[in-house]
């Protein structure tokens, strides 16, 4: 008898393989050869968090460190989503089931995703492993492997809060996972002790973590939060400028010219916020109070203007949601095209190899289809929430939950703080979708006493 599982397993490993094979050895922009530059220098030249730089370093530096990185998320991304099918898929062949989930593995945005040297795809390998050890946690049979799992699960979720901005918003929210595995299996003072010590791991790797990219990587100094911040603040301000009226902007804004303004209103664009930097916009502002006056202007706008903020804000979000054209979004990366300088620091050079063309063939061929749109995999997200709060039935309901809603709140997260429709920035998300549909379209649940069962699709216990 031909099983599912097995075919499907087979297939996400391939698949793996397959993404180390093309991807070799890793798709590198400019962001990525800044962190490979911090990671050969030990300091910090840019905004990006550290972490992503000390895991490079770590990693060996240079094309052995890219290496590493494409098998790493490779095998994150394919792995998790093996590990999913071996826990939860259906003993008995289901052809429909069997093609659906072949269709998740099979999607070209991972396979293309994997292997680009990017903290997005890193933060979406890191978020989908832990989603499926608490998924494993939450399926263990004894209470022991049970609390062993979800101490793990904690410490890696600890990980999440270094490698991107986002990540000090929804691994703590992640955590919550662990905790309700351990609060289930546990009874009494025992539960209290099991949460307290849980809670514990996770700050233990939380401060290792952070001591060990800190000691790696010198001179961030919270840069990669600061100046974020203020490039918020300079995307805002221009957005809801080229709404007034002249007479109301020279008025909100002391020091603003006619001149600056006209410049603005032909540069602006919701896309993305690099157009201010050709722009002699805010110098009157930071020139004299410095960032202080910036965050305060800021902030003075919003409140004066909200619904101009908010038309700002939403155009953003329109735009990083792919609803309109998505070319300047930078849907995908192949090759390698970053600073030369840095690059020829770590032994690399510029080029796109035959492999990274191909590559960025295949990626095209679905550049007009929904799969390549961050509005789909964010109404998938709504439905899978949706469906799992309303059928009691679905295996694992309250870990996927806890994923799903951290997952929504990363995406509005960015209603208040994208500076570029870039579609990188909500690729995290997908893989761990990914991972959820998976788990939905499997017919097995392990209830709290451990005892394996089979739910069919209908929910009716069997």
């Amino acid at each position: 008898m031909i099983y599912g599982r097995i075919i499907l397993m087979w297939l996400a490993g391939f698949s793996a393989l397959v993404a180390v094979t093309l991807q070799f050895p890793g798709q590198i922009s400019y962001d990525s050869s800044a962190q490979l530059y911090e990671a050969f220098t030990g300091v910090s030249i840019s905004w990006n968090p550290p972490f992503m730089s000390a895991l490079l370093k770590w990693l060996g530096g240079g094309e052995m460190a890219t290496a590493m990185f494409v098998a790493i998320n490779s095998a994150a991304t394919y792995g998790s989503l093996m590990a999913i099918i071996g826990l939860s898929w259906r003993h008995r062949f289901s052809l429909g089931a069997t093609l659906a989930a072949a269709a998740v593995i099979l999607n070209p945005l991972l396979m293309c995703y994997v292997g680009i040297v990017w903290k997005d795809v890193l933060f979406g390998s890191w978020l989908v492993v832990a989603f499926v050890l608490t998924i494993a946690a939450d399926q263990a049979r004894t209470r022991h492997n049970r609390l062993v799992l979800a101490a793990v699960a904690a410490l890696f979720i600890a990980v999440g809060f270094f490698i991107r901005q986002q990540g000090h918003l929804i691994a703590p929210l992640l955590l919550i996972g662990p905790l309700t595995v351990a609060w289930r299996a546990t009874e009494e003072r025992m539960r209290w002790i099991a949460l307290v010590t849980i809670v514990a791991v996770f700050g233990l790797a939380a401060f290792s973590v952070n001591s060990a990219v800190t000691r790696s990587i010198k001179g961030n100094d919270g840069r990669a939060i600061s100046t974020g911040l203020y490039a918020i603040a300079k995307f805002d301000i221009a957005g809801i400028t080229v709404q007034e009226p002249l007479k109301t902007a020279l008025a909100d804004e002391p020091g603003l010219t006619a001149q600056d303004y006209e410049q603005l209103k032909t540069h602006y664009t919701a896309m993305r916020v690099d157009f201010l930097g050709q722009l002699p916009f805010l110098q009157h502002i930071t020139r004299g109070g410095g960032e202080r006056t910036l965050v305060s202007v800021w902030l003075n706008l919003i409140m004066a203007h909200p619904l101009a903020y908010l038309k700002h804000r939403m155009r953003v979000m329109q735009d990083l949601l792919s609803l309109h054209d998505f070319q300047g979004c930078l849907p995908t990366w192949v090759g390698i095209d970053g600073n030369a300088e840095y690059l020829s620091a770590v032994g690399m050079q510029n080029g796109v190899n035959a492999r990274a063309a191909a590559l960025g063939r295949y990626a095209r061929l679905f550049f007009g289809t929904p799969i390549w749109r961050n509005w789909f995999y964010v109404l998938t997200l709504t439905c899978v929430l949706i469906y799992t709060l309303l059928r009691r039935s679905v295996p694992h309901r309250s870990i996927i939950l806890i994923f799903a809603a951290a997952m929504m709140i990363f995406v509005l997260s960015f209603i208040p703080t994208a500076i570029a429709c870039d579609f990188r920035y909500l690729y995290p998300i997908i893989p761990a979708v990914s991972a959820i549909l998976l788990v939905l379209l499997s017919a097995r649940s392990v209830p709290l006493d451990g005892t394996a069962r089979s739910v069919p699709l209908d929910g009716n216990v069997m």
